[in-house]
């Protein structure tokens, strides 16, 4: 199938309502986990598109998923340092924050974008269904675009060189919330 935001749009539609039961059994993943980065995983497989996501791989915690957006697609829009949501296309993917700085969610945009709201439509939202949804400005971190075959910007976004040192010590602040290290991406892992 066509790498393309209508086939992408098109194929989580198709499970509207639906609850995490769809991904937890394609991925093997217990009842009840986190399912909003592992829908968008599934829509991108599901369209033949796995390798356009994560480099193929299954990823299931949002701040994972916002790094490895940021690094390969192009940024439409980041709270941090504006942009303008009337850039957003259908298709786009979508990152969440429920207190400012976080992230929390992740979807898709069903529609260009206005000035103050996005057209979204997500998974593990609306009671754990796949939904659309109208979300504010002030919930929106970041917005990435694929490259769709016939876009604009058909090849990713360079990778950025990471400022950070193997072997040098950082110290890791965690905004208003515990910080949890595990031996793995996702919640299922042990701390």
């Amino acid at each position: 199938m066509a790498f393309t935001a209508n086939a992408i749009i098109a194929n989580i539609e198709s499970r509207l309502g639906d609850s995490g039961a769809h991904v937890w059994n394609y991925y093997g993943l217990a009842k009840g986990t986190f399912w909003c980065a592992a829908e968008v995983c599934f829509t991108f497989a599901k369209t033949g598109n796995k390798k356009k996501i994560f480099g193929g791989k299954l990823v299931t915690y949002v701040p994972t998923a916002q790094i490895w957006l940021e690094d390969n697609y192009k940024t439409i829009y980041d709270y941090r340092t504006g942009g303008d949501l009337k850039k957003v296309r259908k298709g786009d993917v979508v990152i969440f924050m429920w207190s400012k700085g976080s992230r929390d969610h992740i979807g898709f945009a069903r529609a260009s974008g206005e000035a103050g709201k996005l057209y979204t439509i997500e998974g593990n939202t609306s009671g754990g269904t796949v939904a659309k949804r109208t979300r504010e400005k002030k919930y929106i971190y970041a917005v990435y675009s694929p490259p769709y075959s016939g876009s604009s910007d058909p090849e990713p976004a360079p990778k950025k060189k990471s400022p950070y040192k193997v072997g040098k010590t950082y110290k890791v602040t965690a905004l208003g919330e515990p910080l949890n290290v595990r031996t793995g991406p996702g919640t299922k892992y042990s701390r």
